[in-house]
């Protein structure tokens, strides 16, 4: 009412500027200031309106699948336990692994070697053999299992085949146990507490491992 009543005067006063009063002046000043104040805060209005956009954090954490630890951890041992954190137990496979690998390159050349010493021997003996004038081959081949160098030989070829082959297994089973450790690790960083793990000695002398965790939800009625 009172913007009315002021916008009324002005249009008097505008009409007849012969007769403007000091009180006229003033009126013409008020509804001027009002008039410039509603403009600003129309104006203003409509950027207050548009919603604040919060940036990203850039400081959130990417975290790594379960497959895709797997797939680290089969490519390279210890790379995805690490890629989830678990540091420590990266490093105990990665030392693992490269220690097994050494160990199948140093047996597989300590086959080899077994492996030619067996032929050579087995030659030294067919050919003395037939420089006596046993020209039968299965008598020959008695005589070459009934050596006693060649039996000597066949046996370390034996045994280091059977070493060869213990440490190959046992590294494809660390590679599979490396694998399954990264996929359980990368499903268990989600939960809001680690794991808790406790050793006692038990009356008897007997030791009990205990292994705990949170879960990430509330159990009925808890």
């Amino acid at each position: 009412m009172l913007l009315g009543f002021a916008l009324g005067n002005l249009g008097a006063v505008m009409t007849n500027r012969n007769h403007r009063t000091p009180a006229c002046r003033v009126i013409v000043l008020l509804v001027g200031a009002l008039l410039g104040t509603e403009a600003a805060a129309a104006q203003a209005a409509p950027e207050a309106r548009q919603p604040v956009q919060v940036p990203a954090d850039s400081t959130a954490v990417h975290r790594v699948s379960p497959g895709g630890a797997l797939f680290r951890s089969l490519l390279l041992p210890g790379w995805g336990q690490a890629a989830v954190g678990s540091y420590g137990r990266g490093g105990f496979y990665f030392v693992t692994e490269t220690a097994v690998t050494w160990m199948l390159f140093k047996t597989g050349k300590r086959r080899s070697y077994a492996r030619s010493v067996t032929a050579l021997r087995v030659g030294e003996v067919e050919a003395f053999h037939m420089a006596q004038g046993v020209t039968d081959p299965d008598s020959l081949l008695a005589l070459v299992d009934a050596d006693e160098g060649v039996v000597e030989a066949r046996d370390l070829e034996e045994v280091r085949s059977q070493q060869f082959e213990d440490w190959l297994a046992f590294g494809i089973f660390m590679v599979f146990l490396g694998g399954a450790d990264a996929f359980v690790a990368a499903h268990l960083a989600d939960f809001p507490e680690a794991l808790t793990t406790g050793l006692q000695v038990l009356p008897g002398g007997r030791v009990e491992v205990s292994v705990g965790f949170t879960p990430p939800w509330d159990w009925p009625g808890g």
